[in-house]
């Protein structure tokens, strides 16, 4: 995760492997979201359905789902996209990504 809120406030993610590394990843978005920030980020999370893939990310993306989802200082989208292939969740996730990016502009 990014240390500078004020370089990069806005992420999106797309069937993100959070599982990687024995969920490595989930303890880095622990202490992020635990730092505190001068700025609210926008955070969009999405996975496909019916997958492989998609379903061994899942657990571990809705663990960091849940992490963030009551942070203030956060703007977070949440989507399970009707899509049933992994490759294909990237096309979908950030043309919604960027939708809702509006929320956050506001």
């Amino acid at each position: 995760m990014n240390n500078d809120t004020k370089l990069f406030p806005c992420i999106i993610a797309i069937s993100p492997n959070y599982a990687y590394s024995k969920e490595m990843m989930i303890d880095k978005i622990k202490k992020w979201a635990e730092r505190p920030h001068n700025n609210k980020s926008y955070i969009y999370l999405a996975h496909g359905q019916k997958d492989k893939i998609e379903e061994k990310f899942l657990p571990a993306t809705q663990k960091g789902y849940h992490i963030l989802k009551d942070n203030p200082r956060i703007v977070l989208k949440y989507d399970s996209l009707n899509i049933e292939k992994h490759s294909h969740t990237i096309f979908e996730g950030y043309y919604r990504g960027l939708l809702q990016f509006k929320d956050y502009l506001k």
